[in-house]
């Protein structure tokens, strides 16, 4: 589980914020996360949003493993709202957006749990890879049903 290799978790990832119905993870900021200026690092907000990508995958895949990795990150973006401080637990919401041929898209929302401040907001695509040539290869349709399965159960819109 992504919490217990990081210590990053504050609860289970099955929990569902009762406003959203979004599938997400909190995490408590570390003092190790922190900057000079005393809040979140800027480059950390794509560790916690790796965390929660990493939680989400593996709710997906109870069976998945490691040992073949089949997709890439190829992008990952982040607009940054408002400071993440220390002693704050930042809720990060992760949803399917997008499914296409070979890739597929997760949008991410960061807030305070606390006060429910939006902190920031993320975009991932992923690309399925055929592990032997590292090469892009199209969603296999039993992956693409439970993308669109999973969004579906958390209440998203199910893209096609």
């Amino acid at each position: 589980m992504a919490g217990a290799a990081t210590g990053a978790l504050a609860s289970g990832p099955m929990s569902k914020h009762p406003t959203t119905r979004r599938f997400h993870v909190k995490i408590p900021v570390r003092f190790r996360d922190l900057d000079p200026m005393g809040h979140v690092n800027n480059s950390v907000y794509f560790t916690y949003l790796e965390v929660a990508r990493t939680a989400y995958w593996q709710e997906l895949h109870h069976d998945y493993s490691y040992d073949v990795l089949d997709f890439v990150v190829a992008r990952a973006e982040c607009d940054y709202v408002s400071a993440a401080m220390l002693r704050e637990v930042v809720r990060v919401e992760v949803w399917l957006s997008k499914i296409g041929t070979t890739s597929f898209v997760l949008d991410y929302e960061m807030f305070d749990e606390q006060s429910d401040r939006l902190i920031g907001r993320g975009k991932t695509v992923q690309v399925m890879i055929d592990p032997k040539t590292g090469r892009p290869r199209p969603i296999a349709p039993e992956l693409r049903e439970r993308l669109k399965s999973f969004a579906e159960h958390w209440g998203g819109p199910v893209p096609e």
